[in-house]
């Protein structure tokens, strides 16, 4: 499931991301991009999760908290 995963972050996610914010790729396959609200975000496709550093929250279905947290163009 993790490459499907990955995928379509790839293809769909980062695309709607790219949009609105500058995001960065590291060495580790994540995903880095900063929000005014909640601060450095960092994005784990392989498994959809991201940590929200500012409150050192984990977020499960990260590909739907994006969706409805960050995205004022939606892509679902």
């Amino acid at each position: 499931m993790s490459q499907s995963n990955k995928v379509f972050f790839k293809k769909v996610v980062l695309q709607f991301l790219g949009f609105e914010y500058s995001v960065f790729m590291r060495k580790n396959g994540s995903y880095g991009l900063y929000h005014e609200k909640h601060g450095w975000i960092d994005i784990y496709p392989n498994k959809q999760r991201l940590l929200i550093r500012k409150t050192n929250t984990w977020k499960s279905e990260a590909f739907d908290w994006i969706n409805e947290n960050l995205l004022t163009e939606k892509f679902k």
